[in-house]
């Protein structure tokens, strides 16, 4: 009855749904309430949802049963989650439970807790989140619900999905499987067995995650849920290629991109189709097609990324109205108050003596005349706040573009070096063609992370260390296992004009490790590190040192001879450390040592010049 009730209403606003359900009685108006509230909410419709929930809370209060109310409150919980207003959802959650634990629904208890928790994933706080997913967990195991317990259980999965706790994940997932067979939730079972196929194939369990994957692609054509069999084509097709089967993952990305126009998640099934299909153009070596796939990748990317930004916007733009609409409230409360304080004054007045009241009246213009003054004033002032606070806003999204188009240029660049460097016949050729990509690529890497950062300027060098050392691996085919990778890098945020010449000279001395130091060594190591020296004291960067050492275990290099022959690379460096004003240390004892000392003199002349 609920649902049909709701469709011929087809409801455009607050006012048409309110107006037609009148003559219901009280809870199955609440009830269509909710449910226009989630239709309001999915159209981006929030002032309308909160007009309805406000109409429902009203009749929720009258009707008195704590299972009514507490369904109210959890709807304005949601609500307020999706327009970013956390605290209030924290808030009603809260109540909402509150009034489940009187009425004794501890189902509903437990999805409560776990909501919470979803709220704190939002703020990034994982501390919290986890508590109060495990505090849902326990409600339902305490009460023995199995429903609550399965879902408890799968936001727990989610939780643990990193590289850390991969077996946590899959041991929590696989619980809530069986929960979720046990009570015939099929809809459940299959959502949660694709994010575990995804984790399984993750934690390198390939054949599994294609079984579990090809299970709930068979549900969702039988069952004709679109949005998981879109689901199944976007993730297959990384498992298949992994498995090394590139034909049948071309055939799945297909049906993705077939079905993407359909789907509430077309641009992120685009985008990652395209970019399967770019590995497995390479992988075939038609790298004609290579490139057309990962320019198409590149498009959707972009548009997902202006989609994000979009909605953080929207998101800003609607804390703001809400703060800006509460402080106008608490103004005009407090002008009235101020009002009625001035009207009692002058009623007391004018029951005493002449003299008083002229006396009070001459007062009062000249506080008028003060507040008109200081609300000139402070028109003024807000109206220079807003325009700096608008050219900031306006030179942070230029500098933001500035980095995306150079990141997007240097990555064309850089395949366009790839594939000319594949159709070189000179080994030697061709090699110094792909050391120049890689240079390229470094220096995108850059421009790609500060894009991303709401620092459009300093660069996260702990997060870039990382992330270059690992994509050169995988350039020159060293696997994890393969080599004892030793990362000692201080959370640091640089500069990008320090951050460029280090991260190239780290470029080439990685280069030089994985291409020459390791042909007669059985068990490889790499040691990095980067801040400032162990024996320096304690101070804030940039009044300190910067040391960068990188040492590997290969056969060593001879030192007499370093720097002085025609190696690009070790001009660059040289070129690069000058740059930098640094001190450069090689030792080819036990492997070669290199140490990079940049002095804190030079940092700060840097900031200093940055700062006029």
């Amino acid at each position: 009855m609920l649902v049909t009730a709701y469709t011929s209403l087809r409801a455009q606003s607050a006012r048409v749904v309110i107006d037609s359900i009148g003559q219901k009685p009280d809870t199955v108006q609440i009830k269509i309430c909710r449910t226009a509230t989630d239709k309001f909410v999915d159209r981006g419709q929030f002032d309308a949802a909160d007009s309805v929930l406000q109409y429902a809370l009203r009749l929720a209060t009258k009707n008195g049963k704590p299972a009514v109310l507490g369904n109210v409150y959890r709807s304005m919980g949601y609500l307020a989650k999706q327009r970013s207003e956390f605290p209030k959802a924290l808030d009603y959650f809260q109540r909402a439970i509150a009034l489940h634990r009187q009425a004794g629904n501890h189902g509903q208890v437990s999805n409560l807790l776990v909501m919470i928790g979803h709220v704190y994933e939002r703020v990034n706080d994982d501390t919290n989140r986890g508590n109060y997913y495990r505090a849902g967990l326990a409600e339902a195991q305490q009460y023995k619900l199995v429903g609550a317990e399965a879902d408890a259980l799968s936001n727990m999965a989610n939780y643990y999905d990193n590289a850390r706790h991969r077996s946590q994940s899959l041991a929590y997932s696989e619980k809530a499987l069986r929960l979720y067979k046990q009570i015939n939730e099929d809809w459940g079972y299959h959502v949660l067995l694709l994010n575990r196929a995804i984790t399984l194939k993750n934690a390198g369990r390939l054949a599994e995650s294609e079984s579990a994957l090809r299970v709930c692609l068979a549900w969702a054509k039988k069952a004709n849920e679109q949005a998981v069999e879109g689901a199944v084509y976007a993730n297959l097709p990384n498992t298949l290629l992994l498995l090394n089967r590139p034909a049948e993952a071309a055939t799945y990305a297909r049906l993705a991109l077939a079905l993407a126009p359909k789907s509430g998640e077309a641009l992120t099934m685009q985008k990652e189709a395209y970019d399967v299909l770019t590995r497995i153009a390479e992988y075939e070596g038609n790298y004609k097609q290579a490139l057309a796939y990962h320019r198409q990748y590149i498009t959707f990317s972009d548009s997902l990324l202006t989609l994000e930004k979009s909605r953080q916007l929207i998101e800003v733009e609607t804390r703001y109205q809400t703060a800006k609409k509460q402080a106008q409230i608490g103004q005009l409360a407090t002008d009235n108050e101020r009002q009625r304080n001035q009207l009692l004054w002058l009623i007391g007045g004018a029951s005493g003596l002449m003299i008083l009241l002229g006396l009070l009246f001459w007062q009062y213009r000249i506080i008028q005349r003060t507040n008109a003054r200081l609300a000139d004033t402070n028109r003024t002032i807000s109206a220079n706040n807003v325009q700096i606070s608008q050219q900031t806003d306006q030179l942070k999204t230029l500098m933001q573009e500035l980095h995306h188009r150079v990141k997007n240029n240097l990555s064309i660049i850089s395949s366009l070096l790839r594939l000319q460097s594949n159709r070189l016949q000179d080994k030697v050729a061709a090699q110094a063609v792909l050391d120049g990509q890689l240079r390229v690529e470094a220096m995108a890497m850059i421009h790609h992370r500060l894009y991303q950062s709401d620092n459009v300027s300093r660069l996260n060098m702990q997060e870039y260390i990382r992330e270059l050392a690992h994509e050169l691996m995988r350039a020159y085919n060293f696997a994890p296992a393969d080599i004892d990778l030793d990362i000692d890098v201080m959370p640091l945020q640089l500069d990008v004009d320090v951050a460029v010449p280090i991260g190239l000279i780290l470029n080439e001395l990685l280069t030089n490790a994985f291409k020459y130091a390791y042909h007669s060594v059985d068990k490889p190591y790499l040691f990095i590190r980067f801040g400032p020296p162990v024996d320096s004291p304690a101070t804030d960067e940039p009044h300190t040192p910067l040391q960068l050492i990188v040492q590997d275990n290969g056969p060593g290099i001879d030192t007499q001879q370093w720097g002085r022959g025609n190696s690009f690379g070790h001009r660059l460096i040289a070129s690069l450390s000058k740059q930098l004003n640094g001190e450069i240390h090689v030792d080819g004892r036990n492997g070669t040592r290199f140490e990079l000392l940049i002095p804190a003199e030079e940092l700060m002349n840097r900031y200093a010049a940055k700062s006029v």
